[in-house]
């Protein structure tokens, strides 16, 4: 019985605390709509007041920003330019490089080839000078 009567309490107290509440919404609600427009109000001067200066400050700013854009188009229209007439004289130079490595490799094999023989025919050279001076000294002295 006396849980009964300790419920029937709260709800009535949790009732009137809930009846409270609505009555502070109620009346706050027209408070807080008429600083609501007041503060709408006050931005809305503001903007008017602004906003032809911002219009000019944002054309000025799209004027800066067009005229920046297009010097960086160009700059980038020169750069790639440049890069096909650097490649272009890469290619050249690489071409020359293997033009010079194919003689040099030529010039090589035809410095070993002729180390090779004189190393071959060194000996029998010098038999054939030796042969062909002493037939020459023979020629000198029977004369």
């Amino acid at each position: 019985m006396e849980n009964e009567i300790i419920s029937e309490v709260s709800s009535l107290h949790n009732f009137e605390h809930i009846k409270r509440h609505v009555r502070e919404k109620r009346n706050g609600f027209p408070k807080v709509a008429k600083l609501n427009t007041s503060l709408a109000s006050k931005i809305k001067t503001k903007t008017i007041n602004n906003s032809s200066f911002l219009k000019v400050s944002l054309k000025n700013n799209n004027k800066a920003l067009a005229v920046a854009l297009s010097a960086e188009k160009e700059k980038s229209q020169q750069l790639r330019k440049e890069k096909l007439i650097l490649q272009g004289e890469v290619d050249e130079l690489r071409l020359q490089n293997v033009l010079l490595r194919q003689k040099l490799n030529f010039l090589n094999k035809t410095l070993i080839e002729m180390e090779t023989f004189l190393n071959n025919n060194l000996l029998s050279a010098i038999e054939m000078s030796t042969i062909s001076e002493v037939c020459f000294y023979c020629l000198i002295v029977l004369t």
